[in-house]
């Protein structure tokens, strides 16, 4: 998209060059309208994965939302208040609906390639849902992520959707009518509450603390089982409430995985 940005030991991903201005917008950013030839990589690794995991399990894709790569690229790098962006929205948001576009865009034909490739779910984050209060979630994010849902659901009718709005509980009855096959919830809400809200037809993912990884695996396994009764064994795919935490122990990954496997069995 015209963006360059360097990884960062210790940081994660930094623009040097921010985008801030309208002629920013115009003059540097473009859309990716054939990622086939600039990462052609992506297809051979989800075609090996496709093949390797085929029969075995799913084989998930994953792209992040309009809201969050925007900010970031506004940003510059990671952000404690997002100051930049906020102050974007209120001072100049022809700016900022402007780069939305583009990345909305190029966020599509790239999703599309990834299920062309051999993904077979996509998942949309909005990892920076937790900046935006809901009258921001509703002009600035929500609108471009249904985009590219409805988008790849043309495209590619067969395949599910999941939206991830991280920090997105305080909005959550806004996302009820989004076109995402599912929401996933992150470990900030209450899953009963959740589904209350929600409704029983809107399938559910979450929603563990990533940290609990970290407890005994007799807790976990407690956790595990409080969370699938919480959601109510029906319309729910029990996953974290965020990313798994670098550091944490590989078999107590192992027992709440077989903890959801046998206590899904159980009947409400």
């Amino acid at each position: 998209m015209g963006i360059e940005f360097d990884i960062l030991p210790g940081k994660g991903p930094r623009i040097s060059d921010p985008v801030r201005t309208m002629e920013d917008v115009k003059g540097r950013c473009h859309r990716m309208e054939d990622p086939e030839s600039s990462h052609p990589f992506i297809k051979e690794i989800l075609s090996s994965l496709r093949q390797e995991t085929e029969g075995k399990c799913t084989l998930l894709g994953f792209v992040g939302a309009p809201w969050t790569l925007a900010a970031y690229s506004a940003e510059g790098g990671a952000s404690k208040n997002c100051e930049v962006t906020k102050r974007m929205m209120y001072e100049a948001p022809e700016v900022l609906e402007g780069l939305l576009e583009i990345v909305t865009d190029s966020i599509i034909e790239y999703a599309s390639y990834q299920a062309r490739s051999g993904a077979q779910v996509l998942q949309i984050f909005d990892s920076w849902g937790q900046y935006l209060s809901p009258d921001q979630f509703l002009r600035f994010a929500k609108p471009y992520a249904e985009r590219v849902i409805v988008e790849l659901k043309a495209r590619h009718p067969d395949l599910p959707v999941i939206y991830f709005a991280h920090g997105g509980s305080g909005y959550l009855d806004l996302q009820r009518d989004m076109s995402a096959d599912m929401l996933s919830l992150d470990w900030r809400c209450d899953m009963a509450a959740a589904r209350a809200t929600l409704g029983r037809d809107v399938r559910v993912a979450g929603n563990i603390d990533p940290l609990v990884l970290f407890a005994s695996q007799a807790e976990i396994r407690s956790e595990v089982r409080k969370c699938i009764d919480a959601a109510g064994h029906e319309g729910h795919i029990l996953n974290l409430g965020h990313g798994i935490l670098q550091g944490t122990p590989e078999d107590n990954v192992a027992a709440l995985v077989d903890e959801a496997k046998t206590y899904a069995k159980v009947p409400a």
